[in-house]
């Protein structure tokens, strides 16, 4: 497995597909989202690590999920945006390669409304009675 994801940007060729989805299934997130976005490394391996690296982001922190909003990929920042949590979508509207439909899609998804039943940090708390 490779250790980073400079080993996948070698000069001696492109990975092959089962060393770019080990790195992708069992390496750091962090890395993984950096070779994802790596103009270095071949499209076609990068759009294998940002769907890998899109089914893990569940298993990730909240602070991990935060700092991978700012760096992934499309396919992880789409994935990020159906979990919802209200600080990793703010997060997400720093992205620089941003477009302007994901930008609204951030922003209407910050402004709804949470539905009945939905626990959680989209819940808005209750005034204490008085």
């Amino acid at each position: 497995m490779p250790t980073n994801h400079d080993s996948l940007a070698r000069k001696d060729g492109p990975p092959t597909p089962a060393a770019a989805r080990e790195f992708a299934e069992h390496g750091p997130w962090r890395l993984v989202a950096e070779a994802s976005v790596d103009v270095r490394i071949g499209p076609s391996v990068r759009a294998l690590l940002d769907r890998v690296l899109a089914k893990r982001v569940a298993g990730l922190t909240l602070g991990e999920r935060i700092a991978l909003a700012r760096l992934a990929g499309p396919v992880t920042r789409r994935a990020l945006v159906e979990i919802g949590d209200r600080p990793v979508l703010v997060a997400m509207l720093r992205h620089p390669r941003l477009d302007t439909p994901e930008r609204q899609t951030i922003r209407d998804r910050l402004t709804r409304r949470p539905e009945p039943g939905v626990s959680g940090a989209l819940r808005p708390v209750p005034e204490p009675p008085r």
